[in-house]
């Protein structure tokens, strides 16, 4: 399998492209999962996550960072698209997309499923009120 690392000026990996058909061997292998609905209850959403895989949680945690942070840079795009931009609302916009990516690139994001279930517990209601 042939993978190439994207990273940035730092070094960070910040992602990875692997061919097509390694990643649809990959899929093939990868337990079948169906969407959680938690409607919003912390209950559900409790009893979700003691049910995931370390993969699940992997894979879960880092979408919700990802889907927060374009949601923000999209509200950045249409404030600055406005006639007269509040600077106030992209910098704060801003600083959150960066906070969000910088635990994207933190290994330690996902180490443990401790870790990655506080990712979910504290950005999913956000990304959820985004939506």
């Amino acid at each position: 399998m042939q993978i190439q690392k994207i990273i940035d000026s730092n070094n960070n990996t910040l992602g990875v492209f692997i061919p097509l058909k390694e990643w649809e061997e990959i899929k093939r292998l990868l337990p079948k999962t169906k969407p959680v609905d938690t409607k919003g209850e912390p209950e559900k959403l409790e009893a979700a996550l003691s049910e995931f895989s370390f993969f699940q949680l992997s894979e879960s945690s880092n979408s919700v960072l990802a889907d927060l942070s374009a949601y923000y840079s999209r509200l950045i795009a249409q404030e600055s698209e406005k006639p007269t931009p509040d600077q106030s609302k992209i910098d704060a916009w801003r600083k959150e997309t960066d906070n969000l990516n910088a635990l994207k690139r933190d290994h330690k994001t996902f180490e443990t499923e401790d870790s990655m279930k506080d990712i979910i517990r504290t950005y999913s209601p956000l990304l959820k009120k985004a939506s």
